[in-house]
């Protein structure tokens, strides 16, 4: 059974970094050096920056992840197939885990029964080999489900093993590990509960207090989990119905393979969508397992099995969205690792009570299920190959899924794919619109209207003030929608005062900031980044592009004072660190500039285009080139701005131009490179 489950998620390591693993391990400044290793029991699980010692960031306290993600750093670096390999260890291990402890179930005369053994296997290969478990294994940061599994089944397999104190100990101790690796966790005392046997209820008092320990340390660093709230009984109810029935389909038909099942969806009043069939299949499911506990209660023979159904009964409790968790999927396959437990423990109690006659049966039927779960598995893994490959699968089976078509875009940027990553995020605006996502469409335009600036020279100002004016209209005082109209793109998005004064308020700032930059008004433009920064002193983003106004400005001892703040934001930031030793030999070469006029521009010029601000050098050197036909350094400057800036007509315009006052290596150079960006 291990072997055959080693064979199956063999595949996944050949996987790379996929979508949260970016921030958690490689972009993760904490995770690299061990002396980090203490603190992460203070800090929020998605604090990942040492800018700030806020343990700010997120609701999730997981220290233990936080802290083997630090020790895996330290085995394989940025070595995906390591991180892959400690996750199929982890889920072998879990395997393992499961297969003892549905023998140690069967009763002390049948453990040794081959039918006991068989069901045990099989039961703990249905955990193995169920389709849901791609996410959490062949995701790097899925292992936080392993590693919470792990320390579960280590847990209530000790809570039957060991009798006494020291069992207790042993399982005070797995408990409270694995309440400090995933929240859902928090659920374990129940589940002891529920297996309790012949302990005395008093045993349960240190595993309870485990958890509350957990959730007091968790509530003290980062606060209450929950918003208050101010829906209906009757919306929390059909929510509840709904990922009861979602959950239930894909334990009986993960079909498609996906991350994002339920997918969320809003109606035209801005309330969430709920589809029927999974609220309705729901309440079925739950007013059924509620009369079978009712005549369990009666029956002593049902009573096994009522415990079968209530350990998977509570262990999906906190993935139902008693509360909701305003996710972008309402259920998510990774949340049924552990309640998984429970349906392994019915499967292996139905089939240690199969009849001899029935065997043969049972294990063809059985047989046929784990080889087309285990080909699931297969396929589904090679969704984890990239990040791109993941958001492409996603894409493919649901197209109007803004999320993961705003995700392709971020992965086609990456792989200098521009305009097919511009024509996604339209996609993405236009699939948010469709399904009544007000934030999220929001979101989805200014991420088109940010690459149309990407994609826009800075000497087509008529564009980017059009952008400009696009993100002007987000701003608090504004009235009416904001507008996107240039050569390629029509974009219209009604705002209202509720959308300018909420989340949105702080998504515009930095995009509207480099489009001031980018449209020369560079004062605004440094305005706006030290506002961001009062408020968020941690932001590498608004950081970077204060070293490009300031320095654009010529302000270069205040551009190198913000070069310090900038690389503590993000240490990785190779964009900032450039910028940081341009801006150093800025301010070294302007202490002491040319005498001539003409020299002391040029060496402007110069210092001004190594930081990317190219409409501003042909501002400031035009005119003197047109005066000054004879200086050959005035006309390369220009030259190498609309290289730069990607205005390829004009640069060989120029470029033909030189060559007929004669050829130079560096006009070479620079018609090598001009013919390649052409090529492109």
């Amino acid at each position: 059974m291990l072997v055959a489950t080693a064979l199956t998620f063999a595949p996944s390591l050949s996987g790379g970094f996929v979508w949260d693993d970016q921030l958690l391990i490689v972009a993760n400044e904490r995770v690299r050096d061990l002396a980090n290793l203490p603190h992460v029991f203070g800090r929020s699980f998605w604090d990942v920056s040492m800018a700030s010692a806020d343990v700010s960031g997120g609701a999730y306290y997981r220290p233990l992840i936080a802290a083997a993600f630090s020790l895996e750093f330290q085995l394989f670096g940025l070595g995906a197939p390591g991180y892959h390999a400690v996750n199929v260890a982890l889920h072998l291990a879990c395997t393992a885990l499961v297969a003892q402890w549905l023998r140690m179930r069967q009763g002390e005369t049948d453990r040794a029964a081959p039918a006991a053994i068989a069901a045990a296997a099989l039961g703990a290969a249905l955990f193995a080999l169920h389709p849901s478990r791609v996410e959490s294994v062949a995701w790097i940061s899925g292992g936080t489900d392993l590693w919470a599994t792990l320390f579960a089944l280590f847990a209530l397999v000790s809570w039957r093993r060991v009798a006494g104190l020291r069992g207790v100990a042993l399982v005070t101790i797995a408990t409270l590990a694995a309440a400090l690796c995933k929240e859902s966790v928090l659920v374990l005392p129940a589940l002891l509960a529920i297996e309790r046997g012949r302990r005395p209820w008093s045993h349960l008092a240190a595993p309870v207090a485990a958890v509350a320990v957990v959730i007091a340390a968790r509530s003290f660093l980062l606060g209450f989990v929950f918003q208050r709230s101010s829906e209906t009984v009757l919306i929390a109810t059909v929510r509840v119905f709904s990922s009861v029935g979602h959950l239930l389909r894909l334990v009986v038909a993960p079909w498609p393979p996906t991350v994002m099942p339920a997918f969320v969806r809003f109606d035209a009043a801005g309330a969430v969508h709920y589809d029927a069939w999974s609220v309705a299949l729901g309440a079925l499911a739950t007013l059924g397992a509620l009369g079978f506990f009712v005549a369990a209660a009666r029956r002593t023979s049902l009573r096994p099995w009522a415990c079968d159904l209530g350990l998977f009964a509570v262990a999906l409790l906190p993935a139902i969205n008693i509360a909701p968790l305003r996710l972008q999927s309402l259920v998510s396959p990774r949340f049924l690792y552990l309640p998984l437990l429970g349906l392994t423990a019915l499967l292996a109690r139905a089939l240690a009570r199969v009849s001899r006659p029935q065997v043969r049966t049972a294990t063809l039927a059985c047989s046929a299920a784990l080889l087309l779960g285990a080909s699931l598995v297969v396929r589904h893994t090679a969704a984890f190959a990239s990040t791109a490959d993941l958001w492409a699968s996603e894409v493919e089976h649901n197209p109007e899924n803004h999320f993961a078509l705003k995700a392709l875009a971020i992965a086609r940027t990456r792989e200098h794919r521009p305009f097919d990553a511009l024509q996604l995020s339209l996609r993405a605006f236009e699939a948010a619109g469709r399904a009544h996502a007000r934030d999220a469409q929001a979101d989805r335009a200014l991420d088109v209207a940010s690459r149309v600036s990407d994609l826009t020279p800075e000497a087509d100002q008529e564009t980017l003030t059009a952008v400009r004016s696009f993100f002007e209209a987000f701003a608090p005082g504004h009235d009416g929608p904001a507008v996107l109209a240039t050569r390629a793109v029509r974009l219209r998005l009604p705002l209202g005062v509720a959308d300018r004064d909420g989340r949105i308020r702080h998504a515009w700032r930095i995009p509207y900031a480099i489009a001031l930059a980018r449209t020369l008004r560079y004062a605004e433009s440094e305005s706006v980044l030290r506002i961001i920064l009062r408020e968020q002193s941690r932001d590498a983003l608004a950081w970077r592009n204060l070293l490009l106004v300031t320095a654009s400005q010529e302000h270069w001892t205040d551009a190198l004072a913000a070069c310090a703040p900038a690389l503590r934001a993000n240490p990785t930031d190779a964009t900032a660190e450039h910028l940081c030793e341009a801006i150093a030999r800025a301010a070294n070469a302007t202490r002491t500039p040319p005498a001539d006029p003409i020299d002391a521009l040029v060496l402007r010029g110069n210092l001004l285009l190594s930081i990317g601000a190219r409409e501003r050098v042909r501002r400031m050197i035009a005119p003197a080139a047109s005066a000054h036909p004879e200086r050959r350094d005035l006309a390369m400057l220009l030259l190498r701005a609309d290289l730069a800036d990607g205005v390829l007509d004009r640069a060989r315009a120029r470029l033909d131009a030189l060559r007929t006052l004669g050829v130079t290596p560096d006009l070479d150079a620079i018609g090598q490179a001009l013919e390649r960006r052409q090529s492109r």
